[in-house]
C-alpha cells in the first residue's frame, strides 16, 4: 500500500532503485530529462547520499563550473531574466533573515574597500534611475577600466596606494549623461571634488598621456614637492594638469616647453644615439 505525502495525491506510487521500497511519487524530485518525470531514487536516498560524498560532488561541481564558466554565467542570467519577481522576492527574504544579515556582516567586515566600492556604484545606479539615465556597469569593469590606466588618476597623474581611485562621469549624469562604462573614468577623490559637474574628458588629453608615460631614460627624478601647474590647452578648459618637475627647475617659473626641453637636452646629453625629441615625456 502506498502512503501519500501530499493531500489529495491519488498516484500509484513508484519503486525506489537504491532501498527498493514502493514509494508515492511525492518522495520523488522532478527530472524533466527522464521519461518518468521523477528520479529513480527517492529524496531520503538522496539525502543519505548526498551526506556521504560531500567532499567528492562539491570538488566535481567546482570542477565542473570552472571548466563551463561561461555557460553557467550564461545559464543563470538566462534564469534570472525569466524569473526576475521571484529571483528579486528570494534575495530580500534571504537579506531580511538572522542567516542573511549576519552573512552580510561579515562579507562587509571581511572586504570593506569592495563594500564601498559597491556602495558607489550602487548610489550612481539610483541617481540615474531618478535622472532617466540609460546604461550601467559592474564592478568587474570599473576595475579593468583602473587597470587599463595603471590605477593612476587621469587629472593629477597620482596612483594608487597613494590616492582612492572613484569612478567619474566624463559627461555628468545632471547634464545627461549615461551611467554606462563609456562615460566613466578614474579620478582620485581630491580631482572628482574639483571637477564636480563638469563635462570634462581626461582620457584623451595628450599631456595626461605624456604625464603617465614612463620617461625613457632613468635621469630626470620626479620631485612631488616641486609640482609645475600647467593648464590643460588640449581641452581648451580652465583644469590645471599637475606635473612633477625634475631636480634643475623650480616650480612655477617654468613652462611646458622649456620644461620638455630640458629633458630632452639631458636625455640626449646621457644617449646621443636618441633623437630630438624621444625624450619628450613627463613622469
Amino acid at each position: 500500500m502506498v502512503v501519500h505525502v501530499m493531500d489529495g495525491c491519488q498516484c500509484t506510487g513508484k519503486t525506489c532503485s537504491k532501498c527498493k521500497e514502493w514509494r508515492c511519487c511525492g518522495d520523488f524530485r522532478r527530472a524533466k530529462k527522464l521519461r518518468s518525470g521523477l528520479r529513480p531514487s527517492c529524496k531520503q536516498c538522496d539525502k543519505a547520499f548526498r551526506a556521504e560524498h560531500a567532499q567528492q560532488l562539491s570538488d566535481h561541481h567546482r570542477n565542473y563550473y570552472t571548466s563551463h564558466r561561461d555557460q553557467e554565467r550564461a545559464r543563470t542570467l538566462r534564469y534570472q531574466e525569466a524569473n526576475r519577481e521571484r529571483v528579486m522576492a528570494r534575495e530580500k527574504a534571504y537579506k531580511r533573515s538572522a542567516q542573511g544579515r549576519m552573512a552580510d556582516k561579515r562579507h562587509r567586515l571581511k572586504h570593506p574597500e569592495l563594500t564601498k566600492l559597491r556602495g558607489r556604484i550602487s548610489q550612481a545606479k539610483n541617481r540615474a534611475r531618478k535622472l532617466q539615465a540609460e546604461g550601467t556597469y559592474t564592478v568587474q569593469q570599473w576595475v579593468e577600466l583602473k587597470a587599463q590606466y595603471g590605477s593612476t588618476c587621469l587629472r593629477c597623474g597620482r596612483r594608487e596606494p597613494e590616492i582612492k581611485l572613484v569612478p567619474d562621469h566624463v559627461k555628468p549624469l545632471a547634464m545627461g549623461g549615461s551611467n554606462d562604462i563609456s562615460n566613466i573614468q578614474p579620478l582620485c577623490v581630491s580631482c572628482n571634488c574639483r571637477k564636480h559637474n563638469k563635462h570634462v574628458d581626461y582620457r584623451g588629453c595628450d599631456l595626461i598621456q605624456a604625464a603617465l608615460a614612463p620617461c625613457p631614460v632613468n635621469i630626470c627624478t620626479p620631485r612631488p614637492q616641486d609640482a609645475l601647474q600647467v593648464p590643460c590647452e588640449i581641452m581648451d578648459c580652465e583644469e590645471w594638469a599637475t606635473y612633477n618637475c625634475y631636480p634643475q627647475i623650480t616650480a612655477g617659473s617654468w613652462s611646458l616647453q622649456q620644461t620638455i626641453a630640458v629633458c630632452d637636452q639631458h636625455a640626449r646629453e646621457a644617449d646621443p644615439t636618441l633623437d630630438k625629441g624621444d625624450a619628450s615625456r613627463i613622469p
